[in-house]
């Protein structure tokens, strides 16, 4: 993987990929990350960290580790629904 950077679009390994970060700082060994479809700030160690759209979960229904409403609210700033 390239390095990251400030902007990089991101999610976390040990959490499965739930949630979509950007980055929004960095240091040798950590990043400071901000939730795109949720309210939160985190930070996580650089090697828990894989670019969106390059993480594998292995959670069934999900191709490379994205599941639809995740990719359609990072494309549209929408915030993902809940099913009922």
């Amino acid at each position: 993987m390239k390095s990251l950077g400030i902007g990089d679009l991101v999610m976390r390994k040990s959490h499965g990929g739930d949630v979509i970060f950007k980055v929004v700082g960095l240091t040798t060994k950590s990043a400071l990350l901000r939730g795109v479809t949720y309210r939160v700030m985190a930070d996580a160690p650089l090697d828990d960290i894989v670019r969106y759209g390059e993480a594998e979960t292995g959670r069934p229904g999900e191709e490379n580790g994205n599941s639809r409403r995740h990719r359609d609210a990072a494309t549209t700033g929408a915030r993902p629904q809940r099913k009922a």
